[in-house]
């Protein structure tokens, strides 16, 4: 093997199950992507579908702004050391900071085995990691997608 080898398979880990396989919801996963077929381990289960079934894949992104306040201490001692009890007070004036959270959700649609239209539904372990994300961009170069008339 030499240094530009490429892997053939991609790995995913840090994933969270949240519903279609036949594990328990919120089940941390590892997701790999093989020449030929997507393979989940999930509680203690390997779940394999080829890329043929595969008939779509989206993904889906969470946003959360979380806002907190942050005050320091060095900041009052700095302020009351240069201005007195006003530069305490003023120094002491906590700050409104914002902290943004993603994670994106992986939804693949395949035929399972008994010719059933079913869906797969994952998220990441942790926010502003993009594992899904991933996922998702490395499945739609191998799959083909196609939609899904449904006559109703």
């Amino acid at each position: 093997m030499g240094l530009f080898d490429k892997k053939k398979e991609k790995e995913y880990s840090s994933i969270i199950h949240i519903e279609g396989l036949n594990v328990p919801e919120n089940c941390r996963c590892k997701i790999l992507l093989g020449k030929t077929h997507l393979t989940v381990f999930c509680a203690g289960n390997e779940f394999s579908l080829n890329y043929e079934q595969i008939k779509n894949i989206d993904c889906q992104r969470e946003r959360d702004e979380k806002l907190f306040q942050k005050s320091s201490l060095s900041k009052t001692i700095v302020g009351a050391a240069a201005f007195g009890a006003t530069g305490a007070i003023v120094g002491a004036v906590p700050k409104t900071k914002s902290k943004r959270e993603i994670i994106s959700y992986a939804i693949i649609s395949f035929v399972n085995s008994h010719g059933e239209y079913q869906n797969m539904v994952f998220r990441d372990e942790f926010p502003n990691t993009a594992k899904c994300t991933g996922v998702v961009d490395k499945l739609r170069a191998k799959v083909k997608t196609q939609v899904n008339r449904v006559q109703l």
